[in-house]
């Protein structure tokens, strides 16, 4: 029995010691020669505070407790924390942004630096190749979402120390240009931590006006937060986090995405179409009944009437490669068939035309 009990004592010291994680000081602390030693520094422990898995640092005009400061320079730490590890729960045991065992976040804590100002600050990313990062103001890091979306920022920064992939890079020739498959990420995540808030949000009007465009647009890269659902739908909830893990210079996302499933163009094609189709009405199991009283959210897609009688889609919402519009109907009150004749106008007058000859 003393055997017994000694082993057991002895098994769990040594769970604990290797569960523990430190802080770690980024070289844009110790190159200025900051001390987090010294409690007058701009960032110092006397001015921070630890969960298991995330630290907070706040700049001295805090105080010795945010959650004490005045007006709108308040931030429950408390709070903050739970909302900061509740997101990395999310992004490293659900969605898998990072392999436990395998991962920088096994060793070091996430960072976030409070800053004592009133103009709005968000930025998560992350220092070193070693532990991810977020700095925000007051305003920032009282809000939920965008916490989870800076966390977020943080777990895709980490998948580029932890692995080859990480998408650190624009999606033009040579891997110049922009890229918002962060931000449209970033979004997402946070609403997989916040998920009653994926259509309440302010970018939610914004997507579902501007899904005509290309699923990796720039403009909307906020809004655009819906189609890594559809791919959770077909391949698991981690999906997302193995498509950043494994992805690989210099491919977007769905280069990526093709090579990962070992599909065609014309495969690809296909699940585009039934992404259109279950986004009109909101049907995926993880979102659907968020979405079920936003069914008839969208305006009507803008058209005019041609001299033969079509319908033709407005140059202003026409799509663009792997987007699409969602055009109402007006059902008759008999007649249980409706018949649709679409006809593509390839290379049409007025467009842009690239790539004529794969239009149809």
């Amino acid at each position: 029995m003393k055997n017994r009990l000694l082993f057991t004592l002895i098994l769990g010291l040594s769970l604990s010691v290797s569960a523990q994680k430190t802080v770690y000081i980024p070289r844009f602390i110790t190159n200025e020669g900051i001390d987090p030693n010294n409690p007058s520094s701009q960032w110092c422990y006397a001015h921070s505070k630890e969960s298991d898995n995330v630290v907070v640092f706040w700049e001295p005009g805090f105080g010795n407790d945010p959650s004490s400061a005045a007006g709108s320079y308040r931030v429950n730490i408390n709070t903050l924390l739970n909302v900061a590890e509740k997101s990395f729960s999310m992004y490293l045991d659900s969605l898998k942004f990072a392999i436990r065992g395998s991962s920088v976040t096994d060793r070091y804590k996430l960072m976030i630096f409070l800053l004592y100002s009133t103009e709005w600050a968000a930025y998560g990313s992350g220092q070193d190749d070693l532990v991810g990062s977020l700095h925000v103001n007051p305003a920032a890091a009282n809000y939920e979402t965008v916490v989870a979306h800076e966390i977020g920022h943080c777990f895709q920064y980490i998948t580029g120390c932890d692995t080859d992939g990480g998408y650190r890079y624009g999606f033009g020739p040579n891997t110049s240009g922009g890229n918002g498959f962060w931000e449209q990420c970033a979004n997402w995540m946070s609403f997989k931590v916040f998920p009653q808030q994926q259509f309440t949000a302010g970018d939610f009007r914004n997507y579902i006006s501007s899904n005509h465009l290309n699923i990796l647009h720039e403009t909307p890269r906020y809004a655009n937060y819906f189609l890594p659902d559809y791919w959770t739908f077909k391949h698991g909830k981690d999906f997302v986090g193995k498509l950043w893990r494994e992805s690989r210079s210099p491919e977007d996302p769905v280069e990526t995405y093709k090579r990962l499933n070992s599909l065609t163009q014309a495969q690809f094609n296909d699940e585009i179409f039934e992404h259109a189709s279950r986004l009109t009405t909101w049907d995926l199991p993880a979102i659907k009944s968020y979405g079920e009283k936003f069914i008839d959210s969208r305006a009507q897609v803008k058209m005019n009437l041609t001299s033969d009688n079509f319908w033709m889609i407005d140059p202003s919402v026409c799509i663009e490669n792997y987007g699409y519009n969602s055009i109402k109907l007006n059902a008759p009150s008999q007649a249980k068939d409706v018949s649709v004749l679409f006809q593509g106008k390839a290379g049409a007058n007025g467009f842009r035309s690239l790539n004529k000859d794969k239009g149809g």
